[in-house]
């Protein structure tokens, strides 16, 4: 795989959830902002990388 693209896979669990069964938004902005950290470490420019030159990244808000 190369560093453009990245997959991960998530154990949810029920307190993670509404009592439909969906997961709660905020868990899933959690589980998204985990993912992309991982992303941009492999990709070379996590926290540490961005950290040295005194920068950092954020995740935009994204209409799901």
């Amino acid at each position: 795989m190369d560093n453009s693209t990245f997959e991960k896979n998530w154990e949810i669990n029920f307190t993670q959830c509404y009592s439909n069964a969906r997961i709660r938004y905020s868990d899933l902005s959690n589980l998204l902002q985990l993912t992309a950290g991982e992303h941009a470490t492999i990709a070379g420019f996590g926290f540490r990388e961005m950290a040295k030159n005194n920068q950092t990244w954020v995740v935009k808000p994204y209409p799901v």
